[in-house]
């Protein structure tokens, strides 16, 4: 008994120490839920993704591993599945989400491109965006992006915007990922901005900073956010934004995990 005590003891640390020491990964599976509390109702949502990648990526302690897509420029495409309730005085209402998407690049070119679509079930909602860019810089992107909008009414809206990003090392062998957009609503015919910045102090973990602003309905938010990885396959990630409506101040919370395989 003591024997086989030792022998299912060695097996799962040599099962540990495997997962650890994993440094390519080809399929990353996420699950996030989001809760967010207002004047008109209590709102929570449930996010499943799956991303498959085109080829293995690679994933060291040369750069942030959850920037190492990115990093490595691999291609990939995604489906999504989001499942959002409101509660409300009036009653309890549900609706379901549906999402497909693929980004396009590759390490021996600068070129970027990449595609989503985003379905309502039940409705004749959707939204589809494109994306074309170029890395002006080994980990500096920067795109052109255009949105077609159509609401639960059938009315259809063009949006366009541009939007950058860029990775660079920091003292210490410590990393910062900026991010920034710009988007105009036609249907409002206003504008909004959201800007990230995540700094690295080690690979696997990152401490970040966020806002964004919509000029149109006055409303302004800004947030935190955290993501540590266990070992090289699963992460675990959560935010807290203080989000400005105006007149009123709310508060929305999102906790997520990954598996990288």
């Amino acid at each position: 008994v003591q024997k086989m005590k030792l022998s299912i003891l060695t097996i799962l640390v040599s099962m540990l120490s495997a997962s650890a020491m994993a440094n390519t990964f080809q399929n990353q599976s996420s699950v996030d839920y989001g809760t967010f509390d207002s004047a008109g109702g209590d709102v929570s949502a449930w996010t499943l993704n799956h991303k498959y990648y085109i080829s293995p990526v690679d994933q060291n302690d040369s750069a942030p591993w959850a920037e190492a897509g990115f990093v490595s420029r691999a291609s990939s495409v995604n489906g999504s599945f989001v499942r959002t309730t409101v509660d409300t005085s009036f009653g309890d209402f549900s609706g379901n989400a549906w999402g497909v998407g693929g980004e396009y690049m590759d390490s021996r070119h600068d070129f970027y491109a990449s595609a989503n679509l985003m379905m309502v079930n039940g409705s004749s909602a959707n939204e589809l965006s494109a994306s074309a860019g170029f890395f002006v810089q080994k980990n500096w992107l920067v795109k052109a992006d255009v949105f077609r909008v159509k609401d639960h009414d059938g009315d259809t809206y063009n949006d366009y915007g541009i939007s950058t990003k860029a990775l660079m090392s920091v003292m210490n062998g410590d990393f910062l990922v900026l991010n920034a957009s710009w988007r105009q609503y036609d249907d409002t015919d206003s504008n909004g901005i959201e800007l990230g910045a995540d700094y690295y102090v080690r690979p696997y973990l990152s401490f970040g900073v966020e806002y964004s602003n919509d000029t149109d309905e006055s409303e302004s938010a800004y947030g935190v956010n955290s993501q540590y990885f266990v070992n090289s396959n699963l992460a675990l990630r959560g935010s807290l934004t203080r989000v400005d409506l105006g007149g009123e101040n709310e508060t929305a919370l999102q906790l997520g995990a990954s598996y990288r395989f």
